[in-house]
């Protein structure tokens, strides 16, 4: 039969909630050998019994000697008693802490020291690993749609000119040609990239001046305007 010893909620609430300061050591008196859980109700002397029965016994023993020191006055032993009941597989009540503060919390006022430097340790590798990954996906994501913009960008400039062809103004028809030769580069880049160089609302202005004339042109002529130009397989390929 699979039976545990259930601690009574005031076990949870025993410790107080001020912060101890100092360093944890092993402790030199721990229980070497499991105890006899005569002082559980219900209990069927079995293995897990008895190794309940001696977690319970070294916690109530590390208090005992150190809550005068710590907090000015005697420690009482909890009271309403130790019960072992059957846990059955499926349809049990489990009590889940999941936030990393409260697990810290929980494991300090059942005295286990050690163990919260260890889970500490542990919580910060896995929320600095965690970090680098969203900076990492974050910067993957940037890339990915920053290349689909330009290959959308440089997919309309193609239909523009197409669409204009020698009437297209020469300072649009040289932006749109710049964008095409650079598909790859930003707006300010381009400005760079120009002679004269010019600033990036420069070249986004001209560029989108030589866009909706193609689309003008291309709805008096019953034509499929820039748009059409970007498809979805454009958009799918990866960065």
């Amino acid at each position: 039969m699979l039976v545990t010893v259930v601690l009574v909620p005031a076990l949870l609430c025993a410790g107080c909630g001020t912060v101890v300061a100092g360093q944890p050591s092993p402790a030199d008196d721990l229980t070497a050998s499991t105890i006899s859980p005569a002082f559980v109700h219900g209990t069927d002397d079995g293995d897990t019994d008895r190794l309940a029965a001696t977690i319970v016994t070294d916690v109530q023993d590390y208090w005992r000697q150190t809550f005068p020191t710590m907090f000015g006055g005697p420690w009482t032993n909890l009271a309403g008693g130790f019960y072992s009941i059957e846990m059955k597989r499926r349809g049990a009540d489990r009590v889940v802490v999941r936030d990393g503060d409260a697990i810290g919390a929980l494991l300090t006022r059942l005295g286990a020291h050690e163990t919260v430097l260890a889970w500490e340790e542990r919580r910060m590798r896995r929320e600095v690993r965690a970090t680098a990954n969203r900076l990492a996906n974050f910067d993957d994501a940037n890339l990915r749609r920053s290349a689909r913009a330009a290959v959308a960008a440089a997919a309309k400039v193609e239909r523009a000119l197409e669409l204009l062809g020698p009437e297209a103004p020469e300072h649009l028809t040289s932006a749109g040609k710049l964008r095409l030769a650079n598909r790859q580069a930003s707006l300010e880049e381009l400005g760079q990239l120009a002679d004269p160089p010019m600033t990036k609302d420069a070249v986004a202005g001209r560029i989108r001046r030589l866009l909706a004339m193609a689309d003008k042109r291309a709805k008096e002529l019953g034509l499929p305007d820039t748009e059409s130009a970007v498809t979805q397989e454009m958009l799918d390929v990866d960065a």
